[in-house]
């Protein structure tokens, strides 16, 4: 073993035989990163091919901050603060994460509905009216007796005459 003197000014013992442009530099030397920031690297390790893993305070594109190294983008980073968001309904849905979208969340929220057939109804604020079964309770006379039943609205057409 001899010590040789490598491309990068640093000595290393290695064989007589060995080409030093084959050698890889250990020595853990300071280097200036793209960024900026500096970073004790091997000799050898090129500075881009480093994430840089300063952490930092960033801003989001939803303008809360988060700490994040100095490599993440912002603008991929799902922001994780709890919030409460307005739903196109009018009603408001607490604990929902930052980034999530409410485009496909369904209102939970229970409500009167009035009913094409004039009733009044209770059901949940996402579904349409026209989805909804009258479940009200109306007398039915029948022609041939004149006899009286109570029965559900929506069923109150499909019973026939007796």
């Amino acid at each position: 073993m001899v010590e040789k003197m490598l491309p990068c000014s640093h000595t290393l013992k290695v064989e007589c035989h060995r080409d030093v442009a084959s050698v890889f530099c250990h020595v853990p030397v300071a280097k200036r990163l793209p960024c900026g920031h500096k970073e004790e690297l091997q000799c050898h390790v090129r500075v881009e091919s480093v994430k840089c893993a300063v952490r930092l305070e960033k801003r989001l594109p939803c303008t809360h901050t988060h700490i994040l190294e100095c490599h993440e983008d912002p603008t991929s980073f799902k922001c994780g603060v709890q919030m409460t968001k307005l739903l196109a309904c009018g009603h408001s849905v607490p604990g929902v994460e930052c980034w999530k979208s409410m485009a496909d969340y369904k209102c939970a929220v229970n409500g009167m509905k009035r009913l094409d057939c004039g009733h009044e109804q209770e059901a949940l604020c996402h579904v349409p009216v026209v989805d909804i079964n009258c479940e009200a309770i109306v007398p039915k006379r029948f022609e041939n007796c004149d006899h009286q039943v109570p029965l559900q609205f929506n069923l109150h057409f499909f019973i026939i005459s007796f």
